[in-house]
């Protein structure tokens, strides 16, 4: 059956562009594909229905999403629209996986397989395909162009009869996509132009394009092209230099944004209350709570006497250029799996994988679950009243992620025979038995040794207390398994039986596991 993409209208508020230009819909229809896109969905970028040549307009948004096998989209689709997608469906586009839980739950109750495009790897292959790219380039042209419109001054400078007029300064801070093309743009206007990053590398693309570099002497480089956090005392550092830079700049832009992850806040409301009266401020982060004290997303506001514009969804305001480069981004990006018409995704493919959010009704991106929390590899179940304390029949049963067996899930221990606390060290069968498992490292007892928190008793001959031959328990790579390892254990006397314990049979059996924010079995108590 030949493949069917889908385009449809772009829902929120603002929002002009489209996720397929015609000469992008002309390369899909090359490849054996059928293209079905909503009547009127390019009417935001000055394009008709009749220029994508499309092999259908819809009437509808629900003709499209109860057909189309790939969806395309710019901004993420409404809880309504996901209601409508075919299940099974593959759906690709600007998600924002970081910011909500629901739109996430319902992609996994309809299986659809969706591909964000803010997740796509920062690898030299994947930048055709890197909507963030493209779209920070035309925020990046745009805050000098705004700022420009807001600044009472001339940005290059100007002979006339009296005289000459100085250009304006310009201070750039960020020097990612966004932030390199502000310096360009700013530089192409005839101003004076700073720019600063944390990140030491970019200092030559910043005066490659003719600015100086502020030296704050911070260097924070972290991972995937992003800065770190800065510490308390890298903070001060940056604040005490950059404060200059900033008090002498007649325009500030900022564009230090983190996917996922609150702006940064570099520029302090001392540092605002510093800025001439007539300074502009252009915080093109502000969607993400901004860089600077006083931004609000989508408003322009004074304090004192600087102008303080929190810049939102600017490439809706250039949507020709934005559009196509959008489209071109998501047709690189999904172009090589499609054969004669035919969609077939290849996972061991690294970009695809990366970008992958949601999957035959789950949620897949390691980097979106931690960033929301959430945990999936433990199946919940109905409240158990006897063991652990994880609130489902599996509470203490397994984990799965770490490869962990802890006795058995939600019920009384009866395999183990009894006995009385041991004086050596424990196996699970005694009150100090397998007492701490942290970081997934996993601390049994103290490693080759015994326990110094527990009274000396008799040698044992067939195990030790946590390192030792036998130790307590056995940890291979894939797993840890707490009880009687490979052989009996003769250094614990018997006793009567413990029907509270949590794995081993006794109160503090499996105790503590505190990498995940588990917790089986409560330490030395009731369960």
């Amino acid at each position: 059956m030949t493949l069917i993409i889908g385009i449809i209208r772009e829902r929120l508020v603002g929002e002009t562009r489209v996720a397929a230009v015609p000469d992008v819909v002309k390369k899909y229809k090359t490849l054996g594909a059928a293209v079905c896109i909503e009547t009127q969905a390019g009417s935001g970028c000055y394009l008709n229905d009749e220029d994508f040549d499309a092999n259908t307009i819809a009437m509808s948004a629900a003709q499209v999403l109860s057909t189309a096998q790939v969806l395309l989209t710019v901004q993420p689709p409404t809880l309504d629209d996901i209601n409508a997608i075919t299940p099974g469906s593959v759906l690709i586009g600007s998600l924002a996986p970081y910011s909500n839980k629901e739109r996430i739950a319902a992609l996994n109750a309809r299986r659809i397989t969706a591909f964000a495009t803010e997740l796509i790897p920062r690898i030299s292959r994947a930048q055709s395909m890197d909507t963030l790219s493209s779209q920070a380039a035309v925020s990046g042209y745009l805050t000098v162009l705004i700022a420009a419109n807001h600044c009472p001054k001339f940005f290059p400078m100007l002979t006339y009869a009296a005289g000459t007029i100085r250009p304006a300064r310009v201070l750039v801070i960020g020097a990612g996509v966004a932030g390199l093309q502000a310096i360009a743009t700013a530089k192409r206007l005839g101003a004076i132009v700073e720019g600063y990053d944390v990140r030491p590398e970019t200092r030559e693309q910043i005066e490659s394009l003719g600015a100086k570099f502020v030296d704050t002497g911070v260097s924070a480089t972290g991972s995937g092209g992003y800065a770190r956090e800065l510490t308390d005392t890298e903070k001060a550092q940056q604040a005490d230099k950059l404060g200059r830079a900033v008090a002498n700049a007649d325009v500030l832009i900022t564009t230090a944004a983190i996917p996922g992850k609150r702006s940064p806040l570099i520029i302090s409301a001392a540092m605002i209350a510093g800025m001439k009266p007539s300074a502009v401020v252009v915080d093109m982060a502000a969607e993400g709570g901004g860089n600077c004290a006083g931004t609000q997303a989508g408003k322009t506001v004074k304090v004192g006497g600087v102008t303080i514009i929190g810049a939102v969804n600017l490439p809706a305001k250039m949507p020709v250029h934005a559009s196509e480069m959008f489209a071109k981004n998501l047709y690189n990006f999904i172009s090589p799996f499609i054969k004669e018409g035919v969609l077939n995704l290849d996972w061991s493919d690294e970009v695809l994988a990366g970008a992958c959010l949601t999957h035959d009704g789950h949620l897949v991106h390691e980097g979106v679950k931690k960033t929301l929390g959430e945990r999936n590899d433990i199946p919940p179940g109905p409240p158990s009243m006897k063991g652990g304390d994880g609130g489902s029949a599996a509470g203490a049963a397994s984990i799965t992620n770490a490869g962990l067996s802890l006795g058995r899930p939600g019920g009384e221990r009866n395999d183990i025979p009894p006995g009385p606390p041991s004086t050596k060290g424990g196996d699970g069968g005694s009150a100090a038995g397998a007492a701490s498992i942290t970081n997934a490292g996993l601390s049994l007892g103290r490693p080759g040794g015994e326990r110094n928190d527990i009274p000396p008793g008799p040698p044992s001959t067939k195990g030790g207390d946590g390192g030792s031959a036998a130790g307590a328990a056995s940890i291979t790579n894939a797993g840890l398994s707490l009880g009687r390892p490979g052989g009996e254990r003769n250094d614990i006397p018997p006793g009567p039986p413990s029907t509270k314990g949590g794995d081993g049979g006794s109160a503090a059996g499996a105790a503590s596991i505190t990498n995940a924010g588990l917790s089986l079995g409560r330490p030395g108590g009731e369960v």
